[in-house]
């Protein structure tokens, strides 16, 4: 995800020229790509976060999470950016990008309070050394 997100990033002027020569069109995806660039880091960590609980046994409270990353945070943002604030279909991005970085923050504290108490837990019930 780190060499896709620096890819479209650093070639956001070269890419759209794989699928049009219209400069108006090449002009908006520039400008996409490099939000993209943050989309996929974002989201692939969030897809990493939510694979690790579901591995632990966690999977209530990362879909609360999600929910609420994305139904609640993200969608509405990118509303408000895109649509009434006039930023267009970059503020829907934006609004979208910053919906899967609060996932990915939330997940994360959500698996370190996890790994805690696991750890503790395990801690508690290890045979005693004499």
């Amino acid at each position: 995800m780190t060499f896709t997100a620096v890819l479209f990033v650093l070639a956001n002027n070269l890419l759209p020229y794989i699928y049009t020569e219209d400069t108006a069109v090449i002009q908006i995806a520039a400008q996409l790509l490099i939000i993209a660039g943050f989309f996929q880091l974002f989201d692939g960590t969030q897809v990493v976060g939510l694979g690790v609980l579901r591995g632990i046994g966690d999977v209530n409270i990362p879909t609360l999470i999600t929910f609420v990353a994305y139904w609640i945070i993200g969608i509405p943002l990118g509303y408000i950016l895109g649509i009434k604030l006039g930023m267009g279909v970059n503020g829907i991005w934006y609004g979208l990008t910053f919906g899967l970085l609060t996932a990915s923050i939330l997940l994360f504290l959500r698996f370190q309070k996890k790994t805690r108490a696991l750890v503790s837990t395990s801690q508690s019930y290890s045979p005693q050394t004499k």
